[in-house]
């Protein structure tokens, strides 16, 4: 059974003018030869790279059970009382508010005011929020097309995160 040129269909072998490399396929055989000569990783390398994650790995446990010692002389039944009133100290300092806060608080007010029963399941609650940032959305594609305003987006985001919040507080009141 003959083989044949894909180039010229000759006979493969001394009849076939393309026998030789065309100058394409040298190139093509030269880039293969260069990937080949990178410096692959060997298994030298890798002892290597075992040995000093050991090492890293020693280092780091040394220094945590330094860290446990000194922890451990630090914190004496003499002291223990002093840091629970530091810490309870911590919790008591009141971290500022973020500005967007009270009109969260009175958009929430007035939802509850308006809607004072809000559903018990989880899929109408989340219905009701996404219906809400579906209001919010329309408002910036008016805007986007000069039709909306920037207090209308803001009333909507408002009352989208006041209607994530009734949903939390619905789901913290189920839980109990």
């Amino acid at each position: 059974m003959n083989q044949y040129c894909n180039r010229c269909g000759s006979d493969l072998g001394s009849d076939c003018p393309c026998y030789t490399l065309h100058p394409d396929d040298r190139a093509v055989i030269k880039g293969m030869r260069k990937r080949l000569k990178k410096k692959q990783p060997t298994l030298q390398g890798y002892k290597t790279r075992i040995r000093l994650f050991q090492q890293e790995i020693n280092r780091l446990k040394n220094e945590n059970e330094k860290l446990k010692a000194d922890i451990a002389t630090k914190i004496t039944p003499a002291n223990l009382e002093g840091l629970v009133a530091e810490l309870k100290a911590a919790r008591i300092k009141k971290l500022p508010l973020h500005p967007y806060i009270p009109e969260i608080s009175e958009s929430l007010n007035e939802a509850k005011q308006i809607h004072p029963e809000y559903p018990k399941d989880p899929v109408h609650m989340v219905a009701i929020m996404v219906e809400e940032a579906g209001e919010a959305m329309q408002e910036a594609n008016d805007i986007l097309w000069g039709n909306g305003s920037v207090d209308d987006l803001r009333t909507e985001l408002l009352h989208t995160i006041a209607t994530a919040i009734r949903c939390l507080e619905q789901i913290d009141e189920e839980e109990r």
